[in-house]
């Protein structure tokens, strides 16, 4: 069976998300955004709950799916009391089937996976073969290697070596693989019997060895196995970036699907996150004008997210979101050779994907080809799904994460750094400690809230672990089809992605 823990592998994606509008909110008030209620949900839910099966454990099985490599839908709706013969007619109807797991595991993977895993097998081939395969497409030669040595003929395996480039450079411009060194993270831990074991409950210990081996050891891996396990940890950091930013990156990438996915803007996660229970954020969708029908239903898959539930704790809070998108900035900065004003003024384009592809022509000399996949790259990517419209006040954060990656040290926003005070309004977002800002909002002369501007301890980096391969993008799962790599472990696999 296809392993499930990463859900952007997910296979049964046959619709397609409605893109919600980038919205920033923070200036604004944490409700003051506008839902666009995604018709796709309304339709799964409906098919769902005719089928007899309760939204509630619809979400259950999505916790499930986070600390479970090999999801087996039915087993799980048969512990729960579920009639057989009634899963089974249900789940033999392919829409049924899809529409329940896109409930379960919501992503844009969209049709191009099905094509992907289609190709395979009309070559007598796996679909789990995908894993090994994708990173091998920008290497034609390798690529055909392996192909060879899977058995199949020198002419089976240009034909299929030729279509397969040909689907990698679509999903690497819609980030459809973004963050598969995740799935070696579980695969490590299910490889050496420890199922029980998500890859979450060990990502915040990936960059410290000892640390990571401690945890291990608390989550019940036996010492015989210990060191073996932290030396494969080891190498999946060093030649596949998984770092505990990596995974934070991930799971960012994965809440911005959830949230279009139910038509609320990706742009307000922060700020959701930072409510603090479900009761808060269900006031604030109402607030929104979210249907109450489905309130239920979001709220269980963003609690997975934010809050935790009986089975695991959350997964994300808005610091480590607001982190993930600044290192993402960072390092999509970086791979085009951007300056933060690029950063900010292309941000005001971004929601009309055909005025950005002019001005990067016009004023950047980008080649049509290379403002469409900048364009691509820019709207997906998860700063720009986070942050919205950039502005100024993220000057000094941005700097700090650059500064960061390019030293090849972990990003981190500080102990002194707080959410609460950003979001307010108060965090002139320069990184200074007061939060105060000033009448200008500018923290400093510079305007960059201290006197050099380079931002102070809250946005200075320190070694907690959270940097790595935010999300900047790419096939491995780098955020943004990035994959660019780099010492604090920002490359993905394949790089530069989800």
């Amino acid at each position: 069976m296809l392993k499930t823990a990463v859900w952007m592998l997910s296979a049964l994606f046959l619709g397609v998300f409605l893109k919600t509008p980038i919205v920033q909110a923070q200036d604004e008030g944490v409700c003051n955004f506008e839902v666009q209620q995604n018709a796709t949900a309304f339709d799964d839910l409906a098919v769902i709950s005719g089928a007899g099966i309760a939204v509630e454990d619809v979400k259950n099985l999505s916790a499930i799916a986070r600390t479970t490599t090999d999801v087996d839908i039915r087993e799980e709706l048969l512990k729960k009391g579920y009639d057989a013969a009634t899963i089974d007619a249900f789940l033999d109807n392919p829409e049924n089937a899809a529409a329940l797991d896109r409930a379960v595991r919501p992503s844009p993977s969209s049709d191009i996976l099905n094509r992907a895993y289609a190709l395979l097998e009309s070559y007598g081939l796996a679909s789990g073969a995908l894993v090994e395969l994708y990173p091998l497409t920008s290497d034609y030669q390798a690529f055909y290697d392996n192909i060879l040595a899977r058995g199949l003929s020198p002419e089976q395996a240009d034909s299929l070596a030729a279509a397969s480039l040909g689907l990698a450079q679509e999903a690497q411009a819609l980030g459809v693989f973004e963050y598969t060194a995740t799935l070696d993270g579980q695969d490590l831990l299910d490889r050496y019997g420890y199922t029980n074991i998500g890859l979450n409950e060990v990502a915040s210990q990936l960059n410290d060895s000892d640390a990571l081996r401690q945890e291990l050891l608390f989550e019940g891996v036996i010492g015989a196995d210990v060191d073996q396990m932290v030396s494969d940890f080891e190498t999946l950091r060093d030649e596949r970036g998984l770092t505990s930013g990596y995974v934070t990156a991930w799971e960012t990438e994965n809440l911005t699907y959830i949230l279009e996915y139910y038509g609320i803007p990706s742009g307000v996660a922060i700020n959701l996150a930072a409510q603090g229970d479900s009761e808060a954020v269900s006031d604030c969708l109402m607030e929104a004008g979210f249907d109450p029908s489905m309130i239920d239903s979001a709220l269980l898959s963003l609690d997975i997210y934010l809050f935790g539930n009986d089975a695991e704790e959350a997964l994300l809070d808005a610091e480590q979101i607001f982190e993930a998108a600044l290192i993402d900035a960072g390092e999509f900065a970086l791979e085009w050779g951007l300056a933060n004003e690029d950063l900010f003024y292309l941000s005001q384009h971004v929601e009309d994907p055909d005025e950005l592809r002019q001005v990067l022509m016009d004023e950047y000399g980008l080649t049509d080809e290379e403002s469409e996949l900048f364009a691509s790259e820019f709207e997906g990517a998860i700063f720009s799904e986070v942050l919205g419209v950039i502005d100024p006040e993220l000057e000094a954060y941005i700097t700090e994460a650059i500064d960061s990656i390019e030293k090849g040290e972990v990003f981190s926003l500080g102990d002194d750094f707080s959410i609460d005070d950003f979001l307010s309004g108060g965090n002139d977002g320069s990184g200074g400690n007061d939060g105060s800002g000033s009448d200008d909002g500018s923290g400093g002369d510079d305007g960059s809230g201290s006197d050099d501007g380079s931002g102070s301890d809250d946005g200075s980096g320190s070694d907690d672990g959270s940097g790595g391969d935010d999300g900047s993008g790419g096939d491995d799962g780098s955020g943004g089809n990035d994959g660019s790599g780099g010492d604090d472990g920002s490359g993905g696999d394949e790089g530069s992605d989800g």
